[in-house]
């Protein structure tokens, strides 16, 4: 009984260590900074800069956006405050330097690293 208990607890804190230092649906909004639709269309990706305020450095975080209407992050780097997009194709697109493929939903947090 106690050893369900620890492992509850344990996984509780699990859940919640990961969902507020780890998770890309968890990310400070920031302030938009630039946008780059893909060649078809299809996709958008969008830019904000994060301000970390007296304790944190600058970040960036990118939002992709579908043409159906669908967003997430899948860009998040610490560190710097400009960033640059460069599509490849219709599916490629590199965000300062780092080349991400959305049909295989890739995603790019210095955290992972």
């Amino acid at each position: 009984m106690a050893l369900g208990v620890l492992i509850l607890i344990a996984a509780l804190v699990g859940i919640v260590v990961y969902h507020f230092f780890f998770s890309m649906s968890n990310l400070p909004e920031g302030t938009f900074i630039k946008e780059s639709a893909s060649p078809s269309n299809e996709y958008v990706i969008k830019l904000y800069l994060v301000d970390g305020g007296a304790t944190f450095s600058t970040a960036i975080r990118g939002e992709l956006v579908t043409s159906t209407g669908e967003k997430r992050n899948i860009y998040w780097e610490y560190r710097v405050d400009t960033a640059s997009i460069e599509w490849k194709d219709d599916h490629t697109v590199v965000i300062n330097g780092h080349s991400l493929n959305l049909l295989n939903n890739d995603v790019y947090d210095w955290r992972r690293q």
